[in-house]
């Protein structure tokens, strides 16, 4: 069981909420704007990083990097669920502090990853299933905690830098991954470095890890543009 004093717990969750309701002022995403259709178009994209279309070539992509982005994914899909609540439903997320729940065997399969996304969609978007959903992915609060601050961050930072008008480079490398890929290793040094919850430390290490990062993709996409010109 992780410990999280009661106090603890709530301001994390709180601070979670605030950031959503920010983010959603800021790209002018009110109560008019479909949320659940957002969340419905995540967990295809979760779906979709799983060989399941028999018609088409495997993608064989390594197992590892599959689970880090179908993570990613799940916190893509929180962002969503958040805004179309205006309470955080702590009886569920408090789910997630029970590191007993968390299958360790685990193996990422079409047949388990259509259930919960179905279910989770014919359900009118019950928390009860995005969570068990996290669980049966190994994620604790913690995780999900981190992961949400990170790509809070990153939705600020592509904001910043041109996403909403098509000038953000969204690919990162010449492999072809993206800033949610880099986004992820960030988040992977920082939990060893940090201790919870510290809002500002970790915001502040991933947007340095971001800026940091994107001034070479920047670089080298100019450098590509000259050298094609």
């Amino acid at each position: 069981m992780t410990y999280l004093t009661k106090e603890q717990f709530d301001q994390m969750v709180d601070e979670m909420f605030r950031m959503q309701r920010e983010i959603n002022e800021k790209i002018e995403a009110d109560q008019s704007v479909d949320f659940e259709l957002a969340a419905m178009d995540e967990a295809m994209e979760l779906i979709n990083h799983f060989d399941w279309k028999w018609w088409k070539k495997p993608s064989n992509v390594d197992p590892e990097k599959v689970k880090r982005r179908v993570q990613m994914e799940l916190v893509d899909i929180f962002h969503f669920d958040i805004s179309t609540r205006l309470n955080p439903n702590r009886y569920y997320i408090k789910r997630l502090l029970d590191e007993s729940l968390i299958d360790s065997e685990f193996k990422f399969d079409n047949e388990s990853i259509l259930y919960f996304s179905k279910r989770y969609i014919t359900s009118n978007f019950s928390q009860q299933f995005l969570f068990d959903l996290m669980h049966s992915c190994g994620m604790t609060f913690k995780d999900v905690y981190l992961l949400y601050i990170a790509k809070n961050v990153l939705n600020e930072f592509r904001q910043e830098n041109g996403y909403k008008t098509g000038k953000y480079i969204k690919i990162w490398d010449k492999e072809g991954n993206e800033d949610n890929d880099y986004l992820q290793d960030a988040v992977d040094g920082i939990a060893r470095a940090v201790s919870l919850p510290d809002l500002q430390t970790i915001r502040s290490l991933i947007k340095e890890a971001l800026s940091s990062k994107y001034s070479d993709v920047v670089i080298r996409m100019v450098s590509l543009i000259k050298d094609w010109r």
